[in-house]
């Protein structure tokens, strides 16, 4: 502190060597004594600063800090998925650039303190850190909303609002770019690009996922203590990294829990891993998909389960005929940072994402898949099927992947399925087939896909009502049904 105390007063000193007036140089000591005392967090946070040197730069171009149009009050969004950093950045650009203001307030976790003590707990921090006071003893919001708007407004002011989640807590905040002094800056942190994009952001700027080589720095200060990777952990780290995809909240849980293990635990926690998603990953990830509604839940589950890396219009295709709204509940998805479309075509959804919303559809009844309501992969339908049991909670199968083992299937439990809409079969491989006699399918399905039905015609108990698309592609089938069918 008094290397820094020493540093300070050495600038002042300079200062006052071209003395103009009292009332100027106090200006510049009361400036020089902010800097110092005013709470700010700490940019000296070296792991967490791997890959962030060009999103920062990027970030300071969005905030025309050297633009001669600096004397607008602008408006940034920071957001992104869980994880990905965008608090850690936003901290990191506070701590470099706060000097440059009369006042600054960095309000970390927004969405908390609002929950726990509403908009008035949050005014108060961002008061108390302005015009650094211990307390403001407030209990009315509308005076809170006054002090704000009054005492900033003659400010060059920095605020950072970090994490917020409802368009409502900037509502209730008040904080208009009008009532900013010239020069201000807002930067609003959030997961949801549609209230940064309400509120009236000048630009929002979307924190990338680490590259490859940012990554494995990281990935090996945490595990290694070091710059570069020990001798043997090589292949493991290469899998470790492909799990965690680039996304540096999970480098670091992972590079710090596999942090002085052997080869053969770390082996044991990769494997581990595909079955059981590290807790403290998916909790950060869950608080996105928790903030969803319902229909727009049930399409986040669909894509992580059925439709990753899928073509989006044939996505949406079969999300209308599951009864949801794709247009719109797509839109909303690619807001809150839990999908991206590709190329303009492609759903894309995060490797973590994706176990997330299969973890949540496990998370009730993990090793009994008949209650699950979705199946997508050989082994769990290979359970169900073999157990034939019931299994109403059943909504969706989808298999499209490339079974590695032969295996002959019977059919009769699918007559213990009688909710499920969507079923989709794809033989991409001989190795998969199926016995015995298909007296019963739902009435429930809008979606039937089976490539290679090996049977030559539908149920005669199968009543199609609700069927809008059938393809039945090099299959045994003669005829649809045996008998008329009459619409009930």
């Amino acid at each position: 502190m008094t290397k820094i105390w020493s540093k300070e007063l050495r600038i002042l000193k300079q200062c006052v060597s071209n003395w103009k007036s009292q009332s100027a140089e106090i200006e510049n000591i009361v400036k020089v004594v902010t800097n110092i005392v005013s709470p700010k967090p700490s940019s000296s946070l070296s792991d967490d600063i791997v890959g962030m040197h060009s999103p920062l730069h990027e970030l300071e171009k969005l905030l025309l800090l050297l633009s001669d149009d600096d004397v607008r009050v602008r408006v940034v969004g920071i957001c992104g998925m869980g994880g990905i950093g965008k608090s850690t950045l936003a901290t990191i650009l506070y701590g470099k650039i706060s000097h440059q203001y009369d006042s600054s307030c960095f309000v970390d976790d927004v969405s908390r303190i609002y929950g726990d003590y509403g908009p008035l707990g949050v005014q108060k921090q961002l008061l108390c850190q302005a015009f650094m006071q211990e307390n403001f003893s407030i209990c009315n919001l509308s005076l809170a909303n006054n002090l704000i708007q009054t005492r900033l407004c003659h400010r060059k002011v920095l605020l950072v609002l970090d994490n917020v989640d409802e368009g409502i807590q900037l509502e209730k905040l008040a904080i208009k770019r009008e009532r900013l002094g010239r020069g201000s800056r807002l930067i609003i942190v959030s997961r949801d690009e549609h209230i940064l994009r309400e509120y009236g952001a000048d630009e929002v700027f979307k924190v990338p996922l680490l590259n490859d080589e940012n990554a494995l720095q990281l990935f090996c200060r945490k595990a290694f203590k070091c710059n570069h990777v020990a001798k043997d952990y090589e292949s493991l780290t290469d899998s470790a990294l492909k799990y965690a995809n680039g996304l540096p909240l999970a480098i670091k849980v992972l590079g710090s829990f596999l942090f002085g293990r052997d080869v053969s635990e770390w082996s044991s926690a990769l494997i581990r891993l595909k079955e059981k998603p590290t807790k403290d990953i998916m909790d950060v990830l869950r608080i996105s998909f928790d903030a969803l509604d319902d229909m727009e839940k049930e399409i986040f589950l669909d894509i992580a389960c059925f439709f990753p890396f899928k073509r989006e219009e044939y996505v949406k295709e079969i999300l209308r005929i599951r009864g949801f709204y794709p247009d719109i509940g797509i839109r909303i998805l690619i807001d809150k940072s839990l999908i991206t479309i590709f190329d303009g075509w492609e759903i894309v959804m995060h490797d973590l994402l994706r176990e997330l919303g299969r973890s949540i559809v496990r998370e009730k009844s993990p090793h009994e898949p008949r209650k699950w309501s979705r199946l997508w992969n050989q082994k769990d339908l290979s359970n169900v099927l073999r157990e034939n049991k019931i299994a109403e909670n059943l909504e969706a199968i989808v298999l499209r992947e490339f079974c590695i083992y032969r295996e002959e299937l019977p059919v009769e439990a699918l007559s213990q399925m009688s909710n499920l809409k969507l079923l989709i079969i794809l033989s991409l491989t001989e190795n998969l087939s199926f016995s015995g006699c298909l007296h019963f399918l739902s009435n429930e399905l809008g979606y039937l896909e089976w490539e290679s039905y090996p049977f030559t015609c539908l149920p005669s108990s199968f009543q199609p009502n609700k069927l809008v698309k059938l393809i039945l592609d090099y299959s045994n089938i003669k005829e649809l049904w045996k008998g008329i069918k009459v619409e009930e």
